[in-house]
């Protein structure tokens, strides 16, 4: 073993002897000590910078400000639904009158509930309404004078609003409340539920089955896992700190489109621009939306639908997880396993504003 002497610091230092084991530094000055602590600082700084990197492209470049949501055509905002009675957007039991309406009374044969998507409101739905009204006329003219088809489209909380008020603190809890109010409404009106419900709303309605049984469930473009270009996203806003500082810093962002003007959800050219559709999203509701997934993915108990699950995708829908990866990893919370799936031609992920031979496929699928 070889004494090294260094002539650096003082006059006389005593040996820094180097071996195998350990090393004897001398003792280090309080400025070189700052020094370091800063570069060692500004080294992690760059390291978590270059980790979030993968955020940019995701949120995009501007946003509107504070509340605020900003929509595609804001003037068709002004009608949420056609004038339908059963279409009101009622959620608690206090208002089966009013969603019933006058001279109809129940139970009704048939019921369908109608659960919206990630900042979907109820206009959502508008073009599929004509068409399950018309179905469920032909199956009560067939029957023995059942009641008419029993349609309710609920509000969820956060959506639906000219704003993101609301939506900047709504909880994953209350999107799940509001869908149980609306199915033990319909329960509680009709003998068969069907609850069809849009991306999102497919693990709401889930976590919902838990405290109101349903009969059968049809769940379309359902977002119980995100698509794999959003997974290393998910795995940042689900941590408790870090999730909650990026929602801070960006509380708005920017929604993917097509074309830099068209949404990636619809492959249709026509019907989108008869709609509106938003440009932004909340960060905190895309949190609580993975969280929900997580929850609803992580349970133990067997979803409440007594008929089985029918899930319903676009050939084109790149906005979710892939449709056997889902199923693979759900078929064990319906009871018996029974999940049916079916793919649509010429459709993404919004069925609802795609061409017309979609809808007529779609609701021939809720009320089969």
């Amino acid at each position: 073993m070889i004494p090294i002497s260094f002539d650096l610091l003082r006059p006389s230092p005593p040996p820094l002897v180097l071996s195998l084991s350990r090393v004897d530094f001398l003792p280090v000055p309080a400025r070189t000590a700052e020094t370091a602590s800063s570069l060692l600082l500004f080294t992690m700084t760059v390291g978590l910078l270059s980790r979030l990197r993968c955020l940019l492209p995701w949120f995009g470049t501007g946003g509107p400000r504070g509340g605020a949501a900003t929509f595609h055509r804001l003037d068709a905002l002004d009608n949420y639904g056609p004038a339908d009675p059963s279409l009101a957007a009622y959620t608690a039991a206090s208002s089966v009158r009013a969603c019933v309406g006058e001279g109809i009374a129940p139970p009704f044969c048939r019921g369908v509930v109608l659960i919206g998507g990630f900042g979907d409101p109820p206009s959502y739905w508008d073009r599929l309404l004509p068409l399950l009204r018309r179905r469920g006329a032909s199956i009560a003219a067939g029957g023995d004078g059942a009641s008419p088809l029993f349609i309710l489209a609920p509000r969820t909380p956060g959506w639906g609003r000219t704003d993101f008020r609301e939506a900047r603190c709504v909880t994953r809890k209350e999107w799940v409340l509001a869908a149980r109010d609306s199915l033990k409404v319909a329960s509680s009106l009709c003998s068969h539920v069907t609850v069809v419900a849009h991306s999102t709303g497919a693990p709401v309605v889930a976590a919902a089955s838990s405290y109101v049984t349903v009969d059968r469930m049809v769940f379309t473009g359902p977002n119980f896992l995100p698509a794999t270009r959003d997974r290393s996203i998910k795995r940042l806003l689900v941590r408790p700190v870090i999730g909650k500082t990026i929602t801070f810093i960006k509380p708005i962002i920017s929604k993917r489109l097509r074309e830099g003007s068209r949404p990636t959800s619809t492959i249709s050219v026509a019907n989108h621009r008869k709609g509106f559709y938003l440009l932004h999203f909340p960060l905190h509701a895309i949190r609580e939306m993975w969280l929900l997934q997580d929850e609803v993915l992580s349970g133990t108990t067997e979803w409440g639908v007594r008929e089985g699950v029918l899930f319903v995708m676009g050939e084109e829908d790149k906005s979710v997880g892939p449709l056997d990866e889902q199923v693979d990893t759900l078929r064990h919370l319906v009871p018996e396993g029974n999940i049916e799936t079916k793919i649509l031609r010429k459709a993404a992920h919004n069925l609802c504003g795609e061409g017309d031979t979609v809808l007529e496929e779609f609701a021939q699928l809720v009320l089969d």
